[in-house]
């Protein structure tokens, strides 16, 4: 069970550009599960590249795979601030039930803003994200993230390690130019 944060999280801009960014590269694909876990694979693939995640989130291993209460806290200070617009739908099928998307409203030029943060390398890491997993189905990303080690190893309820043993095979230093 997730428990209530009693704490405010203390917003950092990185994490909000990238957010933003998200939002704006795939203007009303993004729902919160699937912004949810498009912000994991950004962190579990710096994790993997970088040693260290691009945001700062913490993720439980929780319901629906990997999740992060301070995600919502963020899209809350981005809707109130104007940044973004959380949308809410009908579901065809239960018209009582809704789902969201999320829209950029400010069309801000945050890309500059992130290449300067954190680096051009991992920005083209977050634009990977975009390209690969931003138009796929929902399903298709969520079977993806499942199928993780980082995810299935974690136990329910549980913090999700991001930056796992990487292990680097050895070569001999050599004066061979490979082309």
């Amino acid at each position: 069970m997730v428990k209530k944060n009693t704490t405010k999280t203390k917003m950092d801009k990185t994490t909000s550009g990238i957010i933003i960014y998200l939002i704006s590269s795939l203007n009303g694909v993004l729902g919160k599960t699937h912004l949810q876990k498009l912000i994991f694979l950004a962190d579990l693939l710096a994790s993997k590249k970088f040693n260290k995640p691009i945001t700062k989130m913490k993720y439980i291993r929780y319901t629906h795979g990997p999740y992060s209460q301070s995600l919502g806290e963020y899209v809350k200070c981005l809707v109130s601030g104007n940044f973004i617009e959380e949308r809410r739908f009908p579901f065809i099928s239960n018209p009582n039930k809704r789902y969201s998307r999320f829209y950029d409203k400010k069309k801000t030029d945050v890309k500059n803003f992130l290449v300067e943060s954190i680096g051009a390398e991992k920005m083209l890491l977050i634009d990977e994200i975009v390209q690969s997993y931003g138009n796929k189905s929902l399903q298709q990303v969520l079977d993806f993230v499942y199928s993780l080690e980082e995810v299935k190893d974690a136990k329910f309820d549980s913090p999700i390690k991001l930056a796992k043993d990487i292990k680097v095979k050895d070569v001999e230093p050599t004066d061979e130019v490979p082309f």
